[in-house]
């Protein structure tokens, strides 16, 4: 199975908007030293380097003048490359890289912020999708399209992944983690009371129900930072539109939120959820990872999920944890896997020095199998061996769920931002009687026409 993830990534259809969402952190250990087999191909003695430059330990020539890299990243990433740090700038000395580990909102909001006040680091933690897309089509992301046709990054990255991260055919991103859900559930909880993965929308709401009944939560679900409830919202929505009217309202923007019938059926679903006590109670002020705890901590059945590795790198028993897909409401029709991918996007500020020496480093700490066990998995590169574990079968199960049923991107990602928070707004003020349906998808569909207006 080491390779057999790359595989089906790699025959996975192409998605056109994809990007965010959280984890949890990792546990992890000290960070090894890379050996001489572990890098990545040496130069030959015909790769002599020009004067005031060297060969990098990837083979790529690079400044030998001081440099020094400003970096937001991810906080669960903090392991993996405070290890490719230390190894990188032990081997190049005359580099120095800064990096800073951010929570996913706050990269976010300082992303923007930074973006607005020309103050952007050097390299900095992105998304693909819309949310990803302000960066590039707005002058502050740099175009590595000719680097990455010059150093082969197609031998390199999935093909899927490099286009996700691309934007008019242009590449934006280096392509980190590719992300994909389905419904991960507490076998235990499921077994206790009789019941079964679902397959049908009947069955299904049955065990929602019979779960209930029972004592127990079904859905571990943290509102407070919009993408959790809103994975929720996006898969009923599908269960109920169908792929292509989906598309219309979250990916295309042609329909008509306010008029949309699978839209106030959505609203109204999990209206009927909240009410009949189907969601962990205070979700709405809970994060995704404070629901993910909970649900760890048996207080609740299921959620919208698919970080399995670090479930594993966090010595979850994977033995009480399974996966469904959600089912469609029509008979005959499927809902497809919520998806998005992560990148690294590099300021337009930096030299032409710089510039390589940031590809150079980012190049070896992804790729270098000496920090496989840092990453979370599945990757959007090549050449990296999966490891075997216990629970790994789960996310070879979702994958599969991708090539069956196809991916679609995750709202918080598809959306316009202002778009997705209005969706939340939306949501919170219906489900706790605030507002009427009509007017909660007229909210939506006048936040959609100011933003493609403005």
């Amino acid at each position: 199975m080491k390779r057999l993830i790359a595989l089906m990534l790699a025959v996975i259809l192409p998605i056109g908007l994809v990007g965010c969402g959280g984890s949890e952190t990792s546990s992890t250990t000290a960070s090894p030293a890379a050996t001489e087999s572990d890098t990545l191909p040496a130069a030959t003695e015909s790769d002599t380097p020009p004067a005031g430059s060297k060969t990098s330990i990837t083979g790529n020539i690079i400044t030998d003048d001081p440099v020094t890299l400003d970096v937001w990243m991810i906080a669960d990433r903090e392991a993996h490359f405070t290890a490719a740090i230390e190894a990188y700038t032990t081997e190049h000395p005359n580099v120095k890289i800064e990096m800073s580990y951010l929570d996913t909102n706050t990269l976010k909001n300082n992303a923007m912020t930074a973006a607005a006040s020309n103050t952007l680091p050097d390299c900095y933690y992105s998304y693909s999708g819309t949310i990803g897309s302000y960066y590039p089509l707005n002058g502050y992301a740099i175009d590595m399209s000719s680097y990455a046709a010059e150093h082969g990054w197609d031998d390199l990255f999935l093909q899927s992944a490099l286009e996700l991260c691309s934007w008019d055919g242009k590449i934006y991103g280096i392509p980190m983690t590719y992300n994909t859900f389905d419904v991960l559930y507490r076998q235990d909880l499921f077994a206790q009371y009789g019941l079964e993965a679902p397959v049908t929308w009947e069955e299904f709401e049955n065990c929602l129900a019979v779960l209930k009944e029972n004592g127990v939560t079904p859905w571990a679900i943290g509102a407070n930072g919009n993408w959790d409830l809103q994975r929720v919202f996006s898969l009923v929505l599908e269960a109920y539109a169908g792929a292509q009217e989906h598309d219309t309202l979250a990916v295309d923007w042609t329909g008509d939120w306010s008029s949309n019938e699978a839209v106030k059926n959505t609203f109204e679903k999990i209206k009927e959820w909240y009410d009949n006590g189907y969601f962990i109670d205070g979700f709405l002020t809970l994060t995704p990872n404070d629901a993910r705890n909970l649900w760890y901590q048996g207080e609740a059945a299921m959620r919208i999920d698919g970080f399995i590795w670090n479930m594993i790198s966090n010595d979850r028993d994977m033995s009480q944890y399974g996966v469904f897909h959600i089912p469609s409401t029509v008979e005959g029709q499927n809902t497809r896997c919520s998806t998005y991918n992560t990148c690294m996007m590099l300021n337009p500020s930096l030299s032409d020095d710089r510039f390589a020496v940031a590809l150079d480093f980012f190049e070896y700490a992804l790729v270098n199998p000496a920090f496989d066990e840092f990453k979370s998995y599945p990757v959007a590169y090549k050449a990296v061996s999966h490891p075997d574990a216990e629970g790994f079968e789960l996310l070879e199960q979702i994958l599969e769920d991708n090539i069956t049923y196809g991916t679609m991107p995750t709202l918080d990602t598809a959306l316009p931002t202002s778009v997705h928070t209005k969706l939340s707004s939306a949501l919170e003020m219906y489900i706790t009687g605030s507002i009427g349906v009509d007017e909660a998808a007229a909210m939506i569909q006048a936040e959609m026409e100011a933003y493609l207006a403005g």
